[in-house]
């Protein structure tokens, strides 16, 4: 019925979290397709030849993300948000001496191993989390939370990805790191391990 259709017809994907082959099929089907990962371009375009293909994420819900003052239990020195990956091993070991026993929260997968960080569970209340944290590190999904943790007002530091200068200016909207020796730099710069308030 879609493909019969005289007029031009579009779909903004909800791929943020993966795509998949049912997820391509579904697109072929429309003039211009919108994915929420730059990185899944190629897949659409070259497996399937939809040729209207473009990067745009959602936005965050300004009715579920905004500024707000929290309670002690939601406030942290440094907040992660993205798994552990054994590339960051040497780094994340090193967080418990460079915060000198502060409040890391992390929200992720594999943490387990690391007793000096408080994983949070996949549901908890994020607006508070990033309200409470002194400074948010996005390594792993740096579109979704970039915009969450902006609507927030919250300091974050992200990951380099392509998507990010689209969206935002480095070193005036967000900073970026390229490797985990350029991240314990940034931490060290904006003295992590001063007192527990939320840095603007």
């Amino acid at each position: 019925m879609i493909q019969q259709l005289s007029s031009k017809t579009a779909i903004w994907l909800t791929d943020q979290g993966g795509t998949s082959e049912d997820i391509k099929r579904v697109a072929a089907m429309f003039d211009y397709v919108f994915t929420q990962n730059a990185a899944y371009i190629p897949f659409y375009q070259f497996e399937s030849g939809i040729k209207h293909i473009s990067h745009l994420p959602f936005a965050a819900d300004s009715y579920e993300y905004y500024p707000k003052p929290v309670e002690e239990d939601y406030k942290a020195n440094l907040l992660i948000l993205g798994d552990a990956d054994p590339r960051y091993d040497d780094f994340i070991n090193k967080l418990d001496h460079l915060i000198n026993g502060k409040r890391i929260f992390v929200l992720g997968k594999g943490w387990e191993p690391y007793g000096h960080v408080i994983q949070l569970s996949a549901n908890a209340n994020l607006l508070n989390y990033m309200n409470g944290a002194e400074i948010i590190i996005n390594w792993n999904e740096p579109i979704r939370y970039m915009f969450e943790c902006a609507a927030c007002g919250g300091f974050q530091i992200t990951k380099d990805h392509p998507s990010v200068y689209s969206f935002m200016k480095p070193d005036e909207d967000i900073v970026v790191f390229h490797s985990t020796d350029d991240l314990l730099d940034i931490l060290i710069s904006t003295r992590i391990d001063c007192s527990n308030t939320k840095s603007t």
